[in-house]
């Protein structure tokens, strides 16, 4: 709400990643109508953490060793001058940020799919037990070219939704199926290569075990999966949003 010529801010936000260390939040939040030749609307804000009345709590840790915090806003007094752009323009500025963030988890999850087939590859052409390589054994050979193609599909999607989101920035429901798709996908890449690779995968410090947490938590930062899905179906049938 507005106070004087100031924005008065109260409100509460849970899981706000390494916000115990940061020096300002880009905020969204709505502003009330209380004045008529006052904007009201959505509006992205930049706020001090150092400002009278945030109050941070203390940080936890999720798997894959991301620390976040909850933070609470006092009736926090800022300057119309953190406005990012103007008030009631927020959602608009709000998904510009959601699609650059799933667009780079999608390239992030792609990433560490290819990583992850690198490290099953060397595997596989180690000496085993057997007397030959693991990669030998039909069975493991027909896992592994699915995780091949599998990883080919993923940066393939990834691509096409970065051309598109360059060419068009109505191009939401694109970039979340990328970002599902990835982001699953990667996680199904990187447990069949556990399963390949084994034991020592699992050991603290292996590069399949920290991709492992990071990947599983990927599932649910920038939006939860089915949750996703829900949103890219809306699109679809209720707005008639999106290409295949």
């Amino acid at each position: 709400t507005w106070t004087g010529g100031d924005l008065k801010i109260a409100g509460k936000k849970s899981y706000v990643s390494s916000a115990y260390n940061s020096d300002f939040m880009s905020v969204v939040l709505n502003v009330k109508q209380t004045d008529d030749s006052l904007p009201s609307g959505p509006a992205v804000v930049v706020i001090d953490t150092g400002s009278n009345g945030v109050v941070i709590g203390e940080p936890f840790k999720s798997l894959d060793g991301s620390a976040h915090s909850e933070v609470t806003f006092n009736n926090v007094l800022v300057s119309p001058n953190h406005v990012v752009g103007t008030i009631g323009e927020g959602i608009p500025r709000a998904l510009g940020s959601i699609m650059k963030e799933r667009l780079e988890q999608a390239a992030t999850a792609t990433g560490m799919a290819l990583y992850a087939m690198s490290v099953v590859t060397e595997n596989l052409k180690m000496p085993h037990r057997s007397g030959g390589t693991l990669g030998d054994l039909e069975g493991v050979r027909l896992r592994y070219g699915n995780m091949r193609i599998n990883v080919f599909a993923t940066r393939a999607t990834l691509y096409r939704a970065a051309r598109l989101l360059e060419s068009n920035n109505e191009s939401i429901n694109e970039v979340t199926s990328a970002k599902v798709f990835c982001t699953e996908t990667a996680s199904a890449i990187i447990d069949s290569a556990v399963q390949l690779v084994g034991g020592r995968a699992l050991i603290n410090g292996h590069p399949l075990e920290a991709m492992y947490r990071k990947i599983r938590s990927m599932r649910l930062a920038g939006g939860a999966t089915d949750i996703l899905r829900l949103s890219v179906s809306k699109g679809a049938l209720e707005f008639d949003s999106g290409i295949l």
